[in-house]
């Protein structure tokens, strides 16, 4: 027997996509192998992964991987209080590309979901400014505040304890959960742009709110 995790499934199908072009992002993707399962999604802007050990005497006996439509991920709530017996679902693969999960019979999504193992960043740099070349300016990283509160909200269904993030530069940052020692998560910045850029920015901001004389006009 192979049980799958509600609670996650919800959890982690915050960042699938919903793009008509990219089908294959627009669930969960889990893989079960004997002695785990790997949850992950991904909008391209942002990951995230779980990996769940199977119980020693109850390894999965439904082997394989699958792309989980989003609507069924979240068609699963998970337990008001969090239990791990009560969030775990029966799995059972009924043809290829059908699975019922609990009482509800779904098809997959057709599709190869990204080899996201490759493109995981190995290190990460801890600073949030960064020169591309030593002559370079100093870049500054933005993120989408909403997608921050997505991963605010994924911490708080698995109880994850404190969120930090990992800077690293231009490159995707890091989302760390203290409690999650098995969670792997991944933000894109949204737009990088240089320190002069933004220093002529507060400067009207300060003189628009403060009434300084350099303070743009208004059209």
């Amino acid at each position: 027997m192979t049980m799958l995790n509600r609670r996650t499934l919800h959890a982690v199908s915050l960042f699938a996509g919903k793009e008509e072009a990219r089908p294959y992002l627009n669930g969960v993707s889990v893989t079960c192998t004997a002695d785990k399962t790997v949850y992950a999604a991904s909008d391209a802007l942002r990951f995230a992964a779980v990996s769940e050990l199977s119980a020693e005497d109850t390894p999965n006996t439904v082997l394989g991987s699958w792309i989980v439509p989003i609507e069924i991920c979240r068609a699963f709530k998970p337990a008001k209080r969090a239990s791990l017996q009560q969030d775990l679902e029966s799995l059972a693969q009924l043809d290829a590309t059908t699975l019922r999960l609990g009482a509800k019979a779904f098809t997959t999504i057709d599709g190869t979901f990204p080899d996201w193992q490759r493109m995981m960043p190995r290190e990460l740099s801890g600073v949030l400014e960064e020169r591309w070349k030593p002559e370079s300016k100093l870049e500054a990283v933005f993120f989408n505040p909403t997608h921050l509160a997505d991963f605010k909200k994924f911490g708080e269904m698995m109880v994850g304890g404190v969120m930090s993030v990992a800077f690293n530069g231009p490159a995707p940052a890091g989302i760390i959960f203290s409690a999650l020692p098995r969670a792997l998560c991944v933000l894109v910045p949204i737009r990088v742009s240089t320190q002069e850029d933004l220093k002529p920015l507060w400067a009207e901001r300060i003189g628009a709110v403060m009434g300084h004389p350099a303070a743009p006009k208004e059209d």
